[in-house]
């Protein structure tokens, strides 16, 4: 997946890849191996790839799963310019340690607590609280599940800043970038 998206980015052009970042989730399996640190290095180079338009996303649980190998990995790839998301937070474990003890530039709030912000007071308050959180540490927020108008004003609102959904736009394959 990482070498077929890396060649997408390097055969679609700097007319693609100047206007978008893109990002990939990892799995607790992948980030455990070993290999992947010096493989995803060696890939950026050969294929030209700049990393600071590539942002790997990390679930909270995997994050947790082996911590200091999370850590390492993470800090390899910020120093060679890759930026991570901490994806779902909120969802699990939801410790605010990991915040303040993982690398990361971005916390995507979970849907959970997003996709009603307009109506439900208690999540708006969690996702205004994370938010808040994320700010001290300097990390940007990203509301997930964001469906409608009234979400995205409230998101906007509580000084979440960016947002995922539908409301912006459906999911579509990575070939329609180039069309």
């Amino acid at each position: 997946m990482i070498r077929n998206l890396f060649k997408w980015i390097k055969d679609a052009g700097d007319s693609i890849s100047s206007q978008y970042k893109f990002s990939f989730n990892l799995s607790a399996l992948s980030i455990n191996d070993n290999e992947l640190t010096d493989y995803i290095i060696k890939l950026t180079e050969r294929e030209k790839i700049n990393p600071r338009k590539v942002n790997i996303e990390v679930t909270e649980r995997v994050a947790i799963s082996n911590l200091k190998r999370c850590y390492d990995f993470m800090t390899t790839l910020k120093q060679a310019g890759f930026t991570f998301s901490l994806d779902d937070f909120g969802s699990g474990y939801c410790s605010f340690k990991y915040i303040q003890t993982l690398p990361f530039d971005v916390i995507k709030i979970d849907g959970s607590f997003i996709k009603d912000i307009d109506t439900n007071k208690q999540n708006r308050t969690i996702a205004k609280a994370i938010t808040d959180i994320a700010n001290a540490y300097e990390r940007k927020t990203v509301a997930e599940y964001i469906e409608n108008e009234n979400v995205a004003n409230i998101a906007k609102e509580i000084g979440i800043d960016f947002g995922q959904g539908y409301y912006f736009s459906k999911p579509f394959s990575i070939e329609k970038l180039s069309s």
